[in-house]
């Protein structure tokens, strides 16, 4: 009876932590779109600053490096919320280990 009980508190765990992992993604998700959406606008002037000659090089290759690191950052969330919904799948009895 005590196995059982173990194990019965084992799924339960299993299903709230992969749903706190889906939750975590799903509320950064808005957060990494808005951000990646203003450094492209950002890069984007950066480069017409650049064209004008009112920005060097430099600053481009920087405002790309962040807009890259961003969009980075909002793919891996995006992996990371699918990896939660597989894990979801997994703890409900949707596949074996």
């Amino acid at each position: 009876m005590n196995k059982y009980v173990q194990t019965v508190i084992e799924a339960g765990s299993e299903v709230n932590d992969a749903l706190a992992d889906c939750q975590a993604a799903v509320e950064k998700h808005g957060y990494y779109h808005r951000q990646v959406a203003v450094l492209k606008d950002a890069y984007k002037g950066t480069h017409e600053l650049m064209d004008n000659g009112k920005a060097s090089y430099l600053e481009v290759l920087t405002a790309q490096e962040t807009l890259l690191n961003a969009q980075l950052n909002e793919a891996t969330n995006m992996y990371n919320g699918a990896m939660g919904i597989i894990a979801l799948y997994i703890a409900l009895g949707g596949a074996t280990r």
